[in-house]
């Protein structure tokens, strides 16, 4: 798999937002699947999913804590990767408020 493959899934990963959702609740704290599960309001199935295809895309590691599997941000820099996303979107929107005002003139 080439380098661009490579990116190509990882952002694949990202393109979703109940795992955006998932990410930012991890931002600050270990989760298990049972936490997220009751702030996304998906099944538990559909959480798990989701958790791994962030796992698969080298996003998250997952470590045993009894019963329980809790999930972690691998590299804290993803959520500078979503913030900097945040910061180009608003960029555009502003470019979007402003063609339309210029347009009812």
């Amino acid at each position: 798999m080439d380098a661009l493959q490579l990116q190509a899934e990882f952002f694949r990963a990202l393109a979703n937002p109940v795992r955006l959702c998932i990410l930012y609740a991890l931002k600050d704290r270990n989760s298990c699947v049972c936490d997220l599960v009751a702030l996304t309001g998906e099944d538990q199935p559909a959480v798990s999913r989701h958790l791994g295809e962030l796992k698969d895309a080298g996003i998250l590691e997952a470590q045993k804590q009894g019963k329980k599997v809790c999930y972690r941000i691998k590299d804290k820099n993803i959520i500078k990767i979503l913030d900097i996303s945040k910061d180009i979107i608003r960029g555009r929107g502003e470019k979007i408020i402003s063609a339309l005002a210029e347009g009812e003139k």
